[in-house]
């Protein structure tokens, strides 16, 4: 016995269109660098590693505190600079947000003091996946 079930058009667009949002945004977030630059640097933090990377068009080397949600609901990463340029003069602690990071690497040099001034359960986050 067969059976027709009319699941009407805006029943179908509204599946195919959350279907399509949800494309987007797994898209985004590996063409972002999200699960795999997340994973980068939570091994860091956890290892202890200086990260070099790309942000705002500078060149910038860190010591990788924290990452996490921040207060706004942004992925971010909480880092101590130690080489690199700064638009702000003096500025060695620096909240990056991850998707605006690019050309993430590894230096091969560790740290074992906790930069100076550093906090853990960083008040600009609300949800922190690692931290020192």
């Amino acid at each position: 016995m067969a059976f027709k079930v009319d699941l009407g058009l805006s029943f179908m667009f509204r599946l195919l269109d959350q279907k399509t949002r949800l494309s987007k945004l797994l898209y985004k977030t590996i063409i972002n660098g999200g699960i795999i630059m997340i994973n980068s640097i939570v091994q860091a933090i956890n290892n202890r590693e200086e990260i070099s990377f790309t942000y705002s068009g500078l060149p910038r080397v860190v010591q990788p505190c924290a990452v996490g949600i921040s207060t706004a609901g942004n992925e971010v990463l909480r880092c101590f600079q130690t080489q690199g340029a700064h638009i702000t003069p003096d500025h060695e602690w620096n909240m990056c947000i991850v998707s605006k990071i690019s050309n993430l690497q590894f230096t091969g040099k560790t740290f074992n003091l906790n930069p100076r001034g550093y906090k853990q359960e960083d008040r600009g986050m609300q949800r922190i996946y690692a931290q020192l």
